[in-house]
């Protein structure tokens, strides 16, 4: 997705065809321009949403994506007309009818130094939006479980054997060793569908105990891989502590 040929440098000469969508925890947008019937991807941008973001209305998300978008590529868009794609039939109905209601008013005035037509797109056939927009979504829905069956699918391969490896590991061995002869000597870990969680009392969430030859893999895997960002120590070690320990 982030290296040629599908990802690619904008040309002013195509058109700009741009591809919003949003989910119940997240919004995202895609910059695309024409190649002669494909769209090739120039940029992707997504944004979690606030606790008050979520409970906005379906067509409320949408119309927040895509000013969250046209504001992002300012840039590319602002200086000639674009095509944009939603999903969503009553934001297609409201952007071509103008009226100034209350938030979503406000954020049309947002957008009007951007020129572009509406269309609506199939949610089927808004494959790349829709993919960003559900990101974090099996991430946030509460759980222990379905959060760790998520990472399980976004990970590379090796995180599907973790329970190989925390088998091998001396630390995981003891704990897991005293849980079994008497889990009351051990009071901040637990196991959960055979894996070795660390889950003190009033955690909101277990976090999975990481191996020690693990360890340096998913570091990496959270600072240098092209979605992660190339964060900062703090904000790498707190992304990963989010699920792991």
């Amino acid at each position: 997705m982030c290296e040629a040929p599908v990802l690619q440098v904008p040309d002013f000469e195509k058109k700009f065809v741009f591809v919003t969508d949003a989910s119940d925890y997240d919004i995202s947008a895609v910059l695309n321009h024409s190649v002669g019937q494909d769209l090739a991807p120039i940029s992707y941008y997504s944004c979690l949403l606030s606790a008050a973001e979520r409970n906005y209305s379906t067509y409320e998300k949408e119309c927040l994506a895509v000013l969250f978008g046209c504001e992002r590529c300012r840039s590319y868009l602002e200086h000639k007309e674009f095509l944009l794609h939603c999903d969503n039939l009553a934001l297609c109905w409201l952007l071509k009818r103008v009226k100034e209601i209350g938030r979503i008013g406000r954020w049309v005035l947002r957008l009007a130094p951007f020129k572009f037509r509406v269309k609506h797109t199939r949610g089927c056939d808004n494959v790349v939006a829709d993919a960003l927009s559900r990101i974090f979504e099996g991430k946030i829905c509460e759980g222990p479980e379905l959060t760790c069956a998520s990472l399980l699918e976004s990970l590379p391969l090796v995180y599907s054997s973790i329970e190989l490896h925390q088998a091998d590991d001396p630390f995981c061995k003891d704990v897991r060793a005293t849980l079994v002869a008497d889990p009351a000597e051990v009071d901040k870990f637990s196991i959960c569908k055979n894996l070795l969680c660390y889950y003190p009392m009033g955690a909101k969430r277990r976090r999975w105990v990481v191996p020690t030859l693990l360890r340096p893999m998913m570091i990496k895997y959270f600072h240098d891989s092209s979605l992660a960002g190339h964060l900062g120590a703090f904000k790498t070690l707190n992304k990963v502590a989010m699920n792991f320990w």
